[in-house]
């Protein structure tokens, strides 16, 4: 059983990096736009907004933050 433990953990370790390299270095290159992202995911999993709402309002953000800062 503690293999299976093993191996599970170095899946979740493969995921994030794969999740790390394509998206935290080439789609976040500013605090504010990981802040945009926590709160979108906030909002995904407490609210339960539809993802297609979600998006729209961190596109939304996203563009009002970079004409302000």
């Amino acid at each position: 059983m503690n293999g299976v433990g093993g191996i599970n953990a170095s899946v979740v370790g493969l995921l994030l990096a794969a999740l790390y390299n394509p998206v935290f270095i080439s789609g976040i290159h500013s605090w504010m736009d990981g802040l945009i992202a926590l709160v979108g995911y906030l909002l995904l999993r407490t609210v339960k907004l539809s993802p297609f709402v979600i998006v729209i309002c961190c596109v939304i953000f996203s563009v009002i933050s970079s004409s302000l800062f």
